[in-house]
């Protein structure tokens, strides 16, 4: 099974939580067998392109432990409550955003791939005020790719290395690896922005900055955000299956 295609984009984590719900009530009010609704439900998720394979199984698992669980309790008629824990909820939705990072990080992987084989050597870290500790002295900076010298251009070569040399630049890639992963850790919010050679020989860093690293204050998500998305989606099953579980659920934090 090929899961992976080409352009990868970044996942919307909350809509595939809201179709995760959506499916499963869907399955449980037509009385679709276990087996036939994975096989509907694979199908659905093959729709999005996944930074790793790993990603659509761990979603996948999600959301079929989920539906064994709701199935097996429709007898009962408490298939609701089973919806309606937080365990439930929590187990689809970080499946989800746990995906969704993943295809962001690669994302910016790729951004940075594309900018060198558009014969960029030189990258600016973008800047936000809410950047983590750790981070917050690696960005607007200026980095460079580790293969730079047989990929400039021969007139360019001195003044390159001078500039490196006299600045003590780090290298692309040893600023995304370990132990830095500057832009490629989970929820990190710096992006790698290419700039020209010329540009980098004859502007004043603090220039630079200004013109290609500073970017808006990131919004930090807070723990209100997961509550305000948590009632949307129980609002949505109240609106198909008016019961107190999800009227319980729409309503408190």
């Amino acid at each position: 099974m090929k899961v992976k295609q080409n352009p990868l984009t970044i996942l919307d984590y909350k809509r595939m939580t809201d179709e995760a719900f959506k499916a499963i009530v869907d399955g449980i009010e037509r009385k679709t067998s276990i087996s036939e609704f994975e096989k509907s439900y694979s199908r659905a998720l093959k729709m999005y392109n996944y930074a790793k394979k790993g990603e659509y199984y761990a979603i996948l698992d999600a959301v079929m432990q989920v539906y064994r669980a709701t199935k097996r309790a429709t007898e009962s008629g408490k298939w609701t409550d089973i919806l309606a824990q937080t365990a439930t909820f929590n187990r689809i939705f970080y499946a989800c955003k746990r995906s969704s990072e993943s295809t962001r990080i690669e994302v910016k992987k790729d951004a940075v791939r594309r900018a060198f084989d558009r014969g960029f050597i030189f990258f600016i870290c973008t800047t936000h005020p809410n950047s983590a500790s750790d981070h917050r002295d690696l960005q607007g900076k200026i980095y460079v790719d580790k293969n730079w010298r047989s990929r400039v251009k021969p007139e360019l070569y001195l003044a390159v290395l001078s500039y490196i040399e006299l600045r003590h630049i780090m290298t692309v890639q040893e600023v995304m690896g370990k132990p830095y992963w500057l832009t490629t850790r989970p929820y990190c919010g710096h992006r790698l922005k290419p700039i020209p050679i010329r540009t980098v020989l004859d502007t004043p860093q603090n220039l630079l900055v200004q013109t290609y690293a500073e970017v808006k204050p990131k919004r930090i998500t807070s723990e209100q955000d997961y509550y305000n998305f948590r009632r949307e989606v129980y609002q949505k099953l109240y609106d198909r299956v008016p019961v107190q579980a999800f009227d319980r659920k729409r309503r408190t934090k």
